[in-house]
C-alpha cells in the first residue's frame, strides 16, 4: 500500500519544510485496517499518531456505543497524547468503513525524531496549537448553536404555561375529590342515626372515606408542590440559557426523595 498523504495538507503538519515532510514519509507506515477494528481504546495509552488516508473511522464514547464524531480522509488522531505526559485516550476510535488505510507512527519513534530535529519539533507543536484553537472555535460554535436551539424549543413549546395549567387542573381536581368525599360523611352519620342496629359496615365505610380523603388530599398537595418545583427548575433553565445566575431553590427540597405519608389514625 502506497503512502497517499501529502503531510503538508494535514493541518498539524501544515508548517513543515520539504526535508521534514520527507522524514515523515519515512517514519509513517501504511496499514490496512478492517471494519469494527479498534485503533484507540478509551482510558488506555495511545500507541502513536494515526493519519487517515482512505476510509472512515468513528469516535465512540466510553461505552463503545455512543458516536461522538466521524473522521474521514486526512484526519489525524492520537496526536493529543504528545501534548501531556501520561495522557490516556479520551475516547474509542474504531474503523466504520469496510476498510481504512491509515499511516501510523509509534509514539517512541515520533518523539525520537521530534527531539532530534528542531524544525519538525517547532512545526509540530505550532500546528498542534493551531489545531486546538480551531477545535475550540468549532466547539464554541456548536455550544452556542445548542444554547440557541434549546432556548428556541423552550420558547416555542410554552412548556411553563402548559405545566402551570396542568398544576391548576390537578389542584382543582384534588380539591373536588376530597370535598365530595367529605360531603358523603354527614350522610353516613345520618344513616347510622336512623338505623342504629346496622352500623358496623357503615362505620367501616366511613373510616375508609376518612382515610382516602386525608391520604389523597395530602398526595394531591404533594403533587402540587412537586409541580411547583419543576416550574422553578424550568425557570432557572431559561435563566441559565440567557446567561443569568439561577435562583436558589426554596421550599422542601426532599419532595422527590421521600415517600408520601399514607397511614392515618381514624377516630
Amino acid at each position: 500500500m502506497k503512502n497517499k498523504i501529502e503531510f503538508s495538507k494535514v493541518k498539524i503538519f501544515s508548517d513543515i519544510d520539504s526535508h521534514s515532510e520527507d522524514m515523515l514519509k519515512a517514519i509513517f507506515t501504511p496499514q490496512l485496517r478492517k471494519k469494527n477494528e479498534f485503533l484507540i481504546f478509551y482510558g488506555q495509552e495511545v500507541p502513536g499518531i494515526f493519519i487517515l488516508a482512505e476510509g472512515r473511522v468513528t469516535v465512540l464514547g466510553q461505552d463503545k456505543k455512543t458516536p461522538l464524531a466521524i473522521l474521514e480522509k486526512d484526519a489525524i488522531f492520537g496526536e493529543m497524547s504528545f501534548l501531556e505526559a501520561g495522557l490516556t485516550a479520551s475516547a474509542n476510535i474504531v474503523v466504520s468503513s469496510e476498510t481504512a488505510e491509515v499511516l501510523f507512527c509509534s509514539k517512541d519513534i515520533f518523539i525520537k525524531h521530534l527531539l532530534k530535529y528542531p524544525q519538525l519539533y517547532n512545526a509540530f507543536y505550532k500546528g498542534a496549537a493551531i489545531l486546538i484553537a480551531d477545535r475550540l472555535r468549532r466547539a464554541s460554535k456548536i455550544i452556542t448553536k445548542g444554547y440557541q436551539f434549546v432556548a428556541s424549543v423552550l420558547e416555542d413549546s410554552e412548556f411553563d404555561f402548559k405545566l402551570g395549567r396542568t398544576r391548576s387542573i390537578l389542584n382543582e381536581t384534588g380539591n373536588n375529590i376530597v370535598s365530595q368525599l367529605c360531603e358523603v360523611l354527614p350522610l353516613l352519620d345520618k344513616f347510622i342515626e336512623d338505623f342504629p342496629g346496622d352500623t358496623e359496615k357503615i362505620v367501616e365505610i366511613k373510616n375508609k372515606i376518612y382515610s382516602v380523603a386525608f391520604a389523597e388530599g395530602q398526595n394531591f398537595d404533594r403533587l402540587e408542590q412537586q409541580l411547583d418545583h419543576i416550574l422553578y427548575h424550568f425557570a432557572n433553565l431559561k435563566i441559565i440559557i440567557n446567561g443569568g445566575t439561577p435562583l436558589e431553590l426554596k421550599g422542601d427540597t426532599t419532595l422527590f426523595s421521600e415517600e408520601p405519608q399514607t397511614d392515618f389514625l381514624i377516630f
